[in-house]
């Protein structure tokens, strides 16, 4: 594992939870995919206190020193909305969550098709001339964070995530020139 440009800051619980992640196989109409169930990620279900504290710490300070302004967090389910909710409280800033069904009308809906699943992202009216930024658990195919960039109206000052799967999010910031920070990444 290698950490980010951030060499100051040491993520050891980060680190601790990937190596300890489980190992799913998805075979999936004749894929296979494999999965591993991080506990900050979409299928956690034991996320130590330890665990929780070194992240939200660790992206409010890189938000903090590398975004001047934004209006508020954009978060998908499954699993970005969480870090999203526990960084808005912390930076005192509104939420707006992408769900992955819908719940009213006015929505837009768009299908993202990544390495194992399907899901959709509903997109809710937001105000073109506002400025977010995007916080997700994991850039695993990349295609979520595609998705969110091409269907969102708004500038997009920056996108915070955990952990990067096989460094895909380099390939992202070049083609969309929008920075994006991790605070660790790996390879499958």
């Amino acid at each position: 594992m290698k950490l980010n440009i951030y060499k100051q800051m040491k993520f050891q619980e980060i680190e601790k939870a990937v190596s300890s992640a489980n190992l799913i196989c998805i075979n999936k109409a004749g894929k296979k995919y494999n999965f591993f169930e991080y506990a900050f990620g979409e299928h956690g279900t034991n996320i130590p206190y330890t665990l929780t504290k070194e992240i939200v710490e660790g992206l409010s300070y890189i938000i903090n020193k590398t975004v001047d302004y934004f209006d508020y967090i954009l978060a998908p389910e499954p699993g970005g909305h969480t870090w999203g909710l526990l960084l808005g409280h912390m930076l005192q800033k509104d939420v707006m969550i992408l769900r992955n069904r819908s719940t009213g009308i006015n929505y837009s809906q768009k299908l993202i098709i990544n390495g194992y699943s399907q899901k959709n992202i509903i997109f809710q009216p937001m105000d073109p001339t506002s400025e977010v930024i995007i916080v997700d658990d994991i850039i695993s195919s990349g295609e979520t964070l595609k998705s969110i960039i091409k269907n969102t109206p708004a500038t997009i000052n920056g996108i915070y995530c955990i952990y990067s799967k096989n460094a895909k999010h380099h390939k992202i910031v070049q083609k969309y020139k929008i920075p994006i920070h991790v605070l660790a990444e790996g390879q499958l």
